[in-house]
């Protein structure tokens, strides 16, 4: 298996720090799960979702497309992660939050003929949801939802297929 590893900000003794995390959290039934939904957090992802992270990013790959804000500024999305072992090595697996697509990224559907993207989190709501002293709970779950509403509108791509 190739390495797949990722920096995440975490905060780990009370101090903000940046490591690398495995792409990918073995699933609460089978196989693995890369992208977590944000409605599941209460149920599937209910651990992980007590251990979060985020993931710097300044784009991403959706419908064979590049994401970004207009303004091609960083963004963090959010992520929830756990110990895991892969070929014998221990690492710190993540999957990232994703949300329904809103704005223009609504018009990209999967083989389900649903719309997902990232959870993008704006700065104000960095820090509680790196927090270990915040439980993920129900009342989490709305803030980061409706605080992501705005960024989430904002991202556009280009007309341009990947691959």
């Amino acid at each position: 298996e190739a390495i797949n590893l990722n920096p995440l900000l975490r905060i780990v003794d009370g101090l903000p720090v940046i490591e690398f995390g495995w792409w990918s959290l073995p699933r609460p039934t089978k196989g693995k799960a890369f992208n977590s939904r944000l409605e599941s957090l209460l149920g599937t992802w209910r651990d992980p979702f007590q251990q979060r992270a985020l993931l710097p990013a300044t784009w991403y790959d959706e419908g064979r497309k590049r994401w970004r804000l207009s303004d091609e500024s960083a963004f963090e999305i959010a992520a929830i992660t756990a110990p895991i072992e892969v070929d014998g090595v221990q690492y710190l697996g993540y999957s990232m939050v994703t949300r329904p697509g809103l704005g223009e990224a609504s018009t990209v559907l999967s083989a389900r003929g649903e719309s997902r993207m990232p959870l993008v989190l704006p700065p104000e709501l960095h820090h509680r949801w790196l927090d270990p002293e915040q439980p993920g709970d129900s009342g989490l779950v709305k803030q980061v939802r409706n605080g992501s509403e705005e960024l989430s509108y904002a991202m556009t791509t280009d007309a341009v297929t990947l691959f």
